[in-house]
């Protein structure tokens, strides 16, 4: 994709990619705050419908961009395996979060601090990544299309 850029592929091209570039960049923010918000904290009442409105709009960012990537470029087997793997870990992620939502629905709406000993550290030092990755992806999909801005572009009178 990068290289097809570099290597002045079309304006259409070029316009896919930066759209799947912002696209993971936001659907990264997505998975840093779900890993961080349950690092460190219980999400009680309607609060857990806040984080289950959070996990429903990141499937909804990741179908998107499973569509994006579709027309823009072919997978390679490997990627596509890739893609498969992670999809399957995500769903038993949230399968395994419903039964904890629905018993935080339950209870006062408050959030209260938690701590999980180290698997409170790995979720953090995931979503600091995560967050970061989201940013750069962000960041590049913007240069991308201020690079290709018609503003920049060199005029044809």
């Amino acid at each position: 994709m990068c290289c097809g850029i570099m290597n002045g592929k079309s304006g259409l091209q070029q316009s896919k990619t930066r759209r799947e570039q912002k696209i993971h960049g936001l659907r990264v923010l997505f998975y840093a705050l779900i890993f961080l918000g349950l690092a460190w904290f219980t999400w009680h009442g309607i609060w857990a419908w806040v984080l289950f409105g959070v996990i429903v709009i990141e499937i909804g960012v990741t179908a998107w961009d499973f569509v994006v990537e579709d027309k823009t470029r072919v997978f390679r087997p490997m990627e596509r395996m890739t893609h498969l793997v992670l999809s399957m870990v995500g769903g038993a992620y949230v399968a395994l979060l419903i039964p904890v939502l629905t018993e935080w629905l339950r209870l006062p709406s408050i959030f209260i601090r938690a701590e999980y000993g180290l698997w409170s550290w790995i979720l953090t030092f995931l979503g600091i990544v995560e967050f970061a990755w989201g940013i750069r992806d962000l960041w590049s999909g913007l240069a991308l299309a201020r690079n290709h801005s018609p503003a920049l572009s060199p005029r044809a009178d």
